[in-house]
């Protein structure tokens, strides 16, 4: 007697692969920053769903940060999410909220994360923080000892990150202090906030790369930081 296997719709066989989207909205980025996240956030989520290969196995994650941090998308299926619409926020760059967040969001789904694929963790960023270094660089600490977002028990590297600075106005040396493994890390400037948009876009590429355990290649539009 043949045994029969009913997935119920919108299942997936492939392992899960969590991404998280770290977006600045501090008053800087309004209104062309904003603009351009919301376009490009929009459009990469379309891109996905386009694809076979990342629709129902890319599980998405949006925080948003200024004086403080919200997630408005929590560990959701490409294919069965809507676009956000982010709004600007009335404050300054305050990246220790952002990371803050970025760990609570971990920690709450730390089931998901530990049953899927290596993570996606993406910053997009006009401009240097605004809260001490301090404060900022003790949650990193934190974010580049966790066993799923920074470092293995084994010592490598956990998860893969795509750090983006828009303008020249950023300290590249910000950047750079986000990089936790030279194979899994990419630090690229944008030229602005006008092309944020076609950042996000061209990151399809680069999901599909690390949900294939391939290497990144270089973002289309961007100047890789060393």
């Amino acid at each position: 007697m043949a045994l029969t296997i009913e997935i119920a719709p919108g299942a997936t066989s492939r392992k899960p692969m969590p991404v998280v989207l770290l977006v600045d909205v501090s008053t800087s980025m309004e209104p062309v920053g904003i603009a351009q996240a919301n376009q490009g956030i929009r459009d990469y989520i379309e891109e996905l769903q386009r694809s076979e290969d990342t629709c129902d196995s890319v599980f998405l994650s949006v925080i948003t940060f200024s004086d403080t941090a919200q997630t408005i998308i929590e560990h959701e299926s490409v294919g069965l999410v809507s676009p956000p619409l982010i709004k600007a926020g009335a404050g300054r760059t305050n990246l220790d909220k952002g990371l803050e967040e970025v760990l609570a969001l971990v920690k709450r789904k730390d089931l998901q994360f530990k049953g899927g694929k290596e993570p996606l963790f993406v910053l997009i960023t006009d401009g240097n923080p605004n809260c001490a270094e301090s404060a900022w660089k003790a949650q990193l600490a934190i974010m580049n000892q966790h066993p799923l977002i920074g470092k293995r028990p084994s010592g490598r590297a956990a998860g893969y990150r795509v750090i983006a600075g828009a303008g020249d106005d950023i300290n590249e040396s910000i950047l750079t202090d986000f990089r936790h493994d030279d194979e899994k890390s990419q630090i690229v400037k944008l030229k602005d906030q006008t092309t944020i948009s076609s950042f996000l876009k061209n990151l399809k590429t680069l999901t599909i790369e690390v949900s294939e355990s391939r290497p990144m290649s270089h973002v289309i539009g961007t100047t890789l930081i060393n």
